[in-house]
């Protein structure tokens, strides 16, 4: 699980919708931190926290949350949550939904997407008007091309499962990375290739399935046609937790969002959790070990 979480209050629905996800994804021993950036300080100069430690301590006793206390002035609170993962060494950062989005769905506002560009650990978003996952049993779902950030994803969901006795069910979705696909089994000449595809689709998938990380997780896997972003919305309305690597270009250690992230942090029907990018040859993070 998380060692440390770092989570964006504003006294709006979205942040206490946040603190509940954070807490269903900490484990026993990780520190909070909930954060609320004035916006109404000049960057760089000394603000009066009394005002925003007041709104903290009135959402965290609502919520029933115990955390540490952040205020930050800022004019930009996106760029603000971003650089505090960095500061605080969070290994996660959770943020609510905008109240302009739909019930029962993720819709990220400007903040939430300005703080997931570069965020220096995973992010995870909160569904508008939504419960947090549940402990226990519950279900993980997984986007999988084979990629080393898809990789990373399935580590984390594995340590996560694992924690919380729950399952996964791991979905390729359109047209896997051709230079990561395997031979397939039994391939024959007279094969079409979408046959063949498919075969070392289902072969890889399988492969990832069972890898050291996952033993004595339940894991569920399909190979499906279809954009990526389509399949993916659809499996959000049956799992209880979807996470996805980020983009595979860009500074490692890092989260960017892709085309398939940008649209379920739109659309998806459970909180979603982006893991950045790691550094050649670089295991998961202890929050999945």
């Amino acid at each position: 699980m998380f060692s440390r979480i770092l989570i964006g209050v504003d006294g709006r629905s979205g942040g206490r919708e946040a603190l509940a996800l954070a807490q269903g994804l900490a484990g026993p021993f990780a520190r909070l931190i909930a954060a609320h950036v004035d916006r109404e300080a000049r960057d760089g100069s000394p603000i009066d926290a009394r005002p925003g430690e007041a709104l903290l301590d009135a959402e965290l006793g609502q919520a029933g949350v115990e955390a540490e206390r952040l205020v930050i002035g800022e004019r930009l609170p996106g760029r603000a949550l971003r650089d505090a993962t960095a500061r605080t060494g969070a290994d996660l950062l959770v943020l609510g939904s905008s109240h302009r989005g739909q019930i029962g769905r993720i819709f990220t506002g400007e903040t939430a997407l300005v703080a997931l560009h570069g965020a220096h650990c995973a992010v995870a978003v909160a569904v508008r008007g939504g419960t947090p996952p549940a402990t226990g049993g519950g279900v993980i779902g997984v986007g999988f091309d084979g990629s080393a950030e898809a990789r990373r994803a399935l580590e984390l969901a594995a340590g996560i499962a694992r924690a919380e006795g729950g399952s996964l069910r791991v979905l390729a979705a359109g047209e896997p990375l051709q230079h990561m696909l395997p031979t397939a089994p039994g391939g024959h000449p007279w094969r079409s290739i979408e046959e063949q595809r498919r075969a070392s689709s289902e072969a890889m998938v399988a492969a990832a399935a069972s890898a050291p990380a996952l033993v004595g997780v339940d894991v569920r896997t399909a190979v499906v046609p279809g954009f990526p972003g389509d399949r993916l919305e659809r499996l959000s309305q049956e799992v209880d937790l979807l996470i996805i690597g980020s983009r595979a270009h860009g500074p490692a250690l890092r989260t960017l969002v892709g085309s398939t992230a940008a649209r379920l942090l739109h659309t998806a029907y459970c909180p979603v959790v982006i893991v950045p990018r790691g550094a050649a040859g670089q295991a998961v993070d202890a929050a999945a070990a």
